[in-house]
């Protein structure tokens, strides 16, 4: 009874700590996707970033050579007054001015995604730390599994063979009681003959006067068929509880071999 408690305390101490580590698992597995998540949302800010940065350089560039040459054609064209070409600079001056403002704004939103991208380093340091600690898990996680399995086979391989025992026991049981039923049997028949003569002596009444030959004939004949009456109806009592005891132990039999096929 011992060993079997001691059994069944190591199979569930097992099974508690597959399932602690199964649940340490899946959250440093979700951990891990936030990390990687935040990382490839920082690498796409940063070509967002250098993408916009670039394309407003370009417009500024462009704004400026166009400016420059509206400028050029209405200094060639003398019906155009000074008004007109300083109101055309101020328009392209404010238009370079809120480009300016926006390359700034860029820059700046630029420098806090720099600031962002060292602090990556160290979520990158710190990812792969837990993407180690993740792999020494799941290796764990295998054996325990192995462990759990080895555990398993162990206490059903034992309890088979406390099965297979009891099998054994009741079979040899089973036969030590037919023996001796037979035995008894054997027994019983011999005298069963020798009770017959004795009832056939017992018939003839010693005080009274011998009847003639006829009737003591059929006296004892009366009682042999008596005799052999009762033994057959032993026999047939004993015949038919050692059928009822045979099937009723390959009912037990048939019971613990199909369990046996389900495990």
């Amino acid at each position: 009874m011992s060993s079997n408690s001691e059994s069944e305390e190591e199979t569930d101490n097992l099974h508690e700590d597959l399932a602690d580590l199964t649940c340490e698992i899946s959250i440093k597995q979700k951990l891990i996707e936030q990390l990687e998540l935040s990382q490839r949302k920082l690498s796409g800010l940063r070509s967002q970033y250098e993408g916009k940065l670039l394309a407003l350089t370009t417009r500024i560039k462009e704004t400026e050579v166009e400016r420059d040459k509206v400028l050029s054609n209405l200094g060639e064209v003398e019906s155009h007054s000074q008004d007109a070409a300083k109101r055309i600079r101020e328009q392209y001056e404010k238009k370079l001015n809120d480009m300016q403002n926006e390359m700034k704004k860029l820059n700046s939103a630029k420098r806090e995604h720099a600031k962002l991208l060292r602090n990556q380093q160290q979520s990158e340091k710190q990812l792969k730390m837990m993407q180690n600690d993740l792999k020494e898990m799941k290796k764990l996680k295998v054996r325990r599994v192995e462990q759990r399995r080895s555990k398993e086979m162990a206490q059903f391989k034992k309890e088979q063979r406390q099965k297979d025992n009891q099998i054994r026991t009741l079979e040899a049981e089973t036969k030590k009681k037919d023996m001796a039923l037979l035995r008894r049997a054997q027994q019983q028949r011999p005298m069963s003959s020798k009770v017959a003569g004795r009832v056939a002596r017992y018939d003839r009444p010693v005080t009274v006067p011998r009847a003639p030959v006829g009737i003591r004939k059929r006296k004892r004949e009366f009682s042999a068929k008596a005799a052999k009456s009762k033994w057959d109806e032993l026999e047939k009592c004993q015949r038919a509880s050692l059928s009822k005891k045979l099937e009723k132990f390959g009912r037990k039999k048939e019971k613990a071999i199909s369990e046996n096929k389900v495990r």
